[in-house]
C-alpha cells in the first residue's frame, strides 16, 4: 500500500514504525472524514437556506441526499485509497438492500410516493386538505407518511403516502374558500330528517349572525341514512359550511356550538 506516509523514516520494518505509520494513516483518514462532514453540512445548509421561504419538502429531501451522497463518495474513495476490496463490500450491501426491499415492499411504495409528493408539493404543512373522506390540517409530512389533524374531531390521522399519491387531493388552503365540516351523531329525535335539515339551513343562512359564511358558495347538510324519513339513534348529520381559510378553529367552535343549540331546540338529543 503506497501512500504519502511512505518515506525513509517509515521504511524500517519495525513494530514501532508500523504502529506510527498506521496511526498517521488513521488520523489522516479521520481528518478527511471530518472535512467531508463539514463540507457536506455546509452544502446542505445552503440549499435549505434558499428553501426557507417556500419550505418545499422535495428540496429538503434533495439537500439531505446531497449530504449523504458526499459522505458516501468520500468514504468510498478513502476505502479505495487504503487498498480495501470495495467490490465485495458493494456486493454485500446490494444483496442486503435487495433483501430489505423485498421485506418492506409496502414501505418502499410509501417511500416512492413520498418522493413524488415532495417534488410536486400538492400541499405543505399547515394546509387544510381533503383526501377521500378525510378533511383536515396537515401537521407533518415525512417521506413515508403524512399526519393530518381531522377538522371536526381534532384526531391525528397517520396516512401512508401511497394512499395519497394517485388520489384526488383538494387543497382548500390554496383556494379562496374552504369548507368547515362538522358531524353530529344523534341519540334520539322526534322530527323527520327534512325538518332537521331545514332547521339547520335556516340557522346558517343568517349571514348577519354569521358574517364569515360565504354567501356565494352553497353549504350542504347531509344525513347518513335517508332511506326513511325517520332519524334513528346513531344517525350522523354532516354539515359543510363555506368560509375563507382564516381563523378556522374559532369559526369551527362557533358552528359546532350553535349547531348543537339548534338541534337541542327542535328536540334532537345527542349523546
Amino acid at each position: 500500500m503506497n501512500t504519502f506516509t511512505d518515506n525513509k523514516y517509515f521504511s524500517e520494518n519495525t513494530v514501532l514504525n508500523k504502529t506510527i505509520k498506521l496511526s498517521v494513516e488513521v488520523i489522516i483518514g479521520l481528518v478527511i472524514l471530518i472535512c467531508l462532514h463539514f463540507i457536506s453540512m455546509r452544502v446542505r445548509s445552503q440549499i435549505k437556506k434558499h428553501n426557507s421561504n417556500t419550505k418545499n419538502v422535495g428540496v429538503e429531501l434533495f439537500a439531505d441526499a446531497v449530504y449523504y451522497g458526499i459522505m458516501v463518495l468520500g468514504i468510498y474513495f478513502l476505502l479505495v485509497y487504503y487498498g480495501f476490496q470495495v467490490t465485495g463490500i458493494i456486493a454485500i450491501i446490494t444483496a442486503f438492500s435487495f433483501a430489505i426491499g423485498l421485506s418492506l415492499q409496502g414501505t418502499m411504495s410509501d417511500f416512492a410516493s413520498g418522493i413524488v409528493l415532495s417534488f410536486f408539493s400538492p400541499y405543505k404543512i399547515g394546509d387544510i386538505i381533503k383526501i377521500n373522506d378525510i378533511t383536515g390540517k396537515v401537521i407533518d409530512f415525512t417521506i413515508i407518511n403524512t399526519i393530518i389533524e381531522d377538522v371536526p374531531s381534532k384526531i391525528l390521522i397517520n396516512v401512508p403516502n401511497s394512499k395519497i399519491q394517485g388520489n384526488i387531493i383538494e387543497n382548500m388552503s390554496r383556494s379562496n374558500h374552504i369548507f368547515i365540516i362538522t358531524d353530529v351523531k344523534i341519540d334520539s329525535n322526534k322530527n323527520d330528517a327534512i325538518t332537521v335539515i331545514n332547521a339547520i339551513k335556516a340557522e346558517f343562512s343568517n349571514f348577519v349572525k354569521y358574517p364569515f359564511i360565504l354567501k356565494d358558495v352553497p353549504f350542504t347538510v347531509n344525513v347518513s341514512d335517508m332511506s326513511s324519513s325517520e332519524m334513528v339513534p346513531g344517525t350522523v348529520i354532516k354539515v359543510r359550511i363555506p368560509t375563507i381559510p382564516v381563523d378556522v378553529p374559532s369559526k369551527t367552535a362557533i358552528i359546532n356550538n350553535n349547531l348543537k343549540a339548534v338541534l337541542t331546540k327542535i328536540g334532537v338529543v345527542m349523546p
